[in-house]
């Protein structure tokens, strides 16, 4: 089978390239016409049969389609390439591409409706405030429980990185002043309790039918930066409740494609944190463990798969499978020895140079895709 995957800048485009390739299929890879080769990390991959690109124009899905091959599968990476699908259903004639439609993508965007659908369906979630009418923020700082958490309601669709995309209030009269700060970018942020414990994560295949298909399950064990950044460790779990809850959550969202749904895992158990209705940033842990998640996202969009029994599902996937992103890794280790935390340091610098812990950027011996990937780094690139 021929398979097309878009925005191969990413580092996580790489995960369904392995995965799939070393499942038979042929896989291309494609990019917009504007995005220069260095920072295309899957052209350098010995796996990609093909490179293709499209023009970044108003035809938006119709321009990526007649770039595919006729009759292949399209799995769509970046926001924008989604969003171009879900604009444009009636595009994709000559290829098979699951995307949910476009109030869907906006809905699961949003971490406000998020929650409170979350809600309405016993999902537990954060203890969330909303400004009341007239309400200075003075009132609502002396009205909540410290520390609270404030975020965006859509981060990404205004262009930041996930750790620009929060603050984080300790004391009453640090919060006007944080709110204003990210209401200045977007109006409303959302505002929550700020919970301690693990992260969490459940990965999700929807059928068109808004059917659950296939789940993988993990957890972050260091991020970078330490206050809340992308996974730069991490290890696969399995965890009924949680597939439970994305498998609701989702259908209830009328969601078809993949999603990752994020969590924290604590003494009375996870709770949602928001949904991201697309690949997200650690996905090269479902193939280092070996996972049938791109496969299953592939059968979805050809039609051709099975409905996931949620009953008696189990993990198609190894349990217990670590995985790293070796640079992230060093510089939370450097960063932990600044701040005096030296079982923390020695704990990731183990983990960064572990020979036994595969790293995200370079899985089944795929090593130019890594050294692209670290020279970009170098140059402030991804």
């Amino acid at each position: 089978m021929n398979i097309v995957i878009t925005d191969i800048r990413y580092k996580m485009a790489l995960a369904p390239l392995w995965s799939l390739e070393r499942a038979g299929h042929t896989v291309f890879c494609g990019e917009y016409a504007d995005i220069p080769d260095t920072h295309c990390l899957g052209f350098y991959s010995k796996y990609c049969a093909q490179t293709l690109r499209w023009p970044r124009d108003q035809r938006g899905a119709a321009a990526i389609t007649a770039a595919c091959p006729p009759g292949s599968v399209l799995l769509p990476v970046g926001r924008d390439t989604l969003r171009a699908f879900a604009a444009q259903p009636q595009a994709a004639t000559q290829v098979h591409a699951l995307v949910s439609p476009l109030d869907v993508l906006d809905r699961a965007d949003n971490k406000q409706a998020v929650g409170e659908l979350a809600r309405s369906l016993g999902i537990p979630t954060p203890e969330t405030w909303q400004r009341r009418p007239g309400e200075s923020l003075e009132e609502l700082a002396g009205r909540l429980r410290y520390p609270v958490i404030l975020k965006h309601r859509n981060g990404e669709a205004l262009g930041l990185k996930s750790w620009q995309r929060y603050r984080i209030a300790r004391r009453p009269e640090q919060f006007p002043a944080l709110y204003e700060e990210l209401s200045a970018a977007a109006e409303r942020p959302v505002v929550q309790e700020y919970l301690e414990g693990r992260d969490v994560g459940v990965a999700m295949v929807m059928d068109r039918q808004s059917r659950p298909v296939d789940f993988f399950c993990y957890e972050s064990q260091r991020e970078y930066p330490l206050s809340g950044g992308p996974t730069c460790l991490c290890q696969t779990i399995f965890d009924r409740e949680l597939v439970d809850c994305a498998a609701r959550l989702l259908t209830a969202l009328g969601f078809q494609g993949l999603a990752m749904l994020d969590f924290k895992a604590g003494p009375a158990g996870p709770r949602l944190l928001e949904v991201n209705p697309r690949l997200w940033g650690s996905a090269a842990l479902a193939t280092a463990a070996q996972a049938t998640l791109y496969e299953s996202w592939v059968e979805a969009s050809l039609g051709t798969h099975t409905p996931l029994d949620l009953a008696a599902c189990a993990p198609r996937y190894q349990v217990g499978t670590r995985m790293k992103f070796s640079p992230h890794c060093h510089m939370a280790a450097l960063k932990e020895l600044r701040q005096g935390k030296v079982g923390a340091f020695f704990r990731d610098a183990c983990a960064a140079l572990h020979p036994g812990i595969p790293d995200g950027a370079c899985l089944r011996g795929d090593r130019r895709p890594a050294r692209r990937y670290r020279r970009n780094l170098l140059g402030g690139i991804g």
